[in-house]
């Protein structure tokens, strides 16, 4: 006995090996598309019964939850380093441009190479001003407009650093 399917397209056996793949395929890739595009929800935050803040991908069965949106900030993971003209301002309170060995560093809570960046400044003994990025408007106003798309971004008087890295800063804050 024989085993014949039929579809719309006619008999399974109607396909060429190549035209069976690539349906298969186009199959797949629509099936993927439907199931990642369920999964691009949103994250609600609220406050339970015991007064701790909660996290998920999906909405509480009680009411109070809100959105919240996600930081498009990023986290650099090299390190670069190259001359930085801060651009004008005049309603900025931020560094001033010039040969200073001021340290202002832009970051945000969640950042590690920020926590690292921060420890080694304080072990160092090195005076540092530190943005928050996600804390401050005016901070992340100022980090906007450096064209920055990650923290940390370190700057040391002329000099701008993205990333950390302890000898790349040292080489920086000694020049």
């Amino acid at each position: 006995m024989r085993f014949v399917s039929t579809t719309t397209f006619g008999n399974v056996e109607d396909f060429s090996p190549r035209a069976y793949r690539y349906f298969c395929f186009l199959l797949l890739g629509v099936l993927l598309l439907s199931v990642t595009a369920g999964t691009r929800a949103g994250i609600y935050k609220w406050i339970d019964a015991d007064g701790r803040v909660q996290f998920s991908d999906r909405p509480p069965a009680e009411a109070g939850a809100e959105q919240v949106e996600l930081s498009p900030i990023n986290t650099y993971k090299g390190v670069s380093i190259e001359s930085y003209e801060e651009p004008e301002d005049p309603g900025s309170k931020g560094r001033k441009p010039g040969k200073s060995k001021k340290v202002v560093m832009y970051s945000a809570s969640w950042c590690g190479v920020c926590t690292r960046a921060r420890r080694f400044f304080k072990a160092e003994g090195i005076p540092f001003r530190e943005l928050d990025v996600e804390k401050s408007q005016s901070a992340k106003r100022e980090w906007e407009r450096m064209n920055a798309r990650g923290v940390p971004v370190i700057l040391v008087g002329d000099q701008r650093m993205t990333g950390f890295s302890e000898a790349g800063f040292m080489q920086l804050y000694q020049n």
